[in-house]
């Protein structure tokens, strides 16, 4: 796929939906209940997992600690949501490069040689 923008902010929009409507059908005793029960701790330690793993390919993109802590801090507080922004994002600057997308700014510019 050669600009996964469409289908990344189609994801973005439904997870926003959804988490607006988490929050507008239940409260705060909802969380207690899904920590206690097993599968929802199972859920919770897949999800954050998961989102330090994005963290860790997001500190291999960047080359600026305070960009790499600031997006690590969207991870924590919208989870996938800021995911979907930051691959949204990757994508749009890697100008459809892949080597561009999955090393960011940690690709170093070769010169091309004369042919």
């Amino acid at each position: 796929m050669k600009n996964p923008t469409p289908l990344v902010a189609l994801g973005a929009i439904v997870l926003l939906a959804a988490i607006a409507w988490g929050f507008a059908a239940s409260g705060p005793e909802d969380a207690a209940t899904l920590l206690a029960l097993p599968w929802g701790r199972v859920t919770i330690l897949d999800l954050y997992l998961a989102l330090a793993l994005f963290a860790a390919w997001i500190r291999h993109r960047e080359r600026s600690w305070p960009r790499t802590l600031a997006w690590g801090a969207g991870l924590v507080v919208t989870g996938s949501l800021a995911a979907f922004l930051y691959v949204a994002i990757a994508a749009r600057g890697s100008g459809g490069d892949r080597e561009r997308f999955w090393h960011g700014r940690s690709v170093r510019q070769t010169p091309t040689r004369p042919g």
